[in-house]
């Protein structure tokens, strides 16, 4: 189950805080240690930080001491160039 939730977090400036989204993927899949139970990955990020997450992606992937495989991150992968290609398409079209 892959779920993108944006909540608001403040970032304290100078003069004021400015509101930004803040981005949110899950995966959840049943856990190798315990089967019958499931693992969540989390991950979150700021809008344009898109590329640190992918390199987050293949950082686990490469770790064999979790149950994050490269599937696992051609998924995440995948749902993160399409909300991309979602919110391009949102400021392009923007009626």
């Amino acid at each position: 189950m892959l779920h993108e939730n944006p909540d608001c977090v403040t970032n304290s400036g100078a003069a004021s805080s400015a509101l930004r989204l803040r981005k949110e993927l899950s995966l959840y899949k049943e856990s190798r240690e315990a089967p019958g139970q499931s693992e969540q990955f989390l991950f979150r990020y700021e809008p344009g930080s898109e590329e640190e997450v992918l390199d987050a992606f293949i950082d686990m992937a490469n770790d064999g001491k979790n149950n994050f495989d490269w599937f696992d991150a051609a998924v995440l992968s995948f749902q993160l160039s399409k909300n991309l290609v979602a919110e391009a398409d949102k400021l392009l079209c923007h009626e």
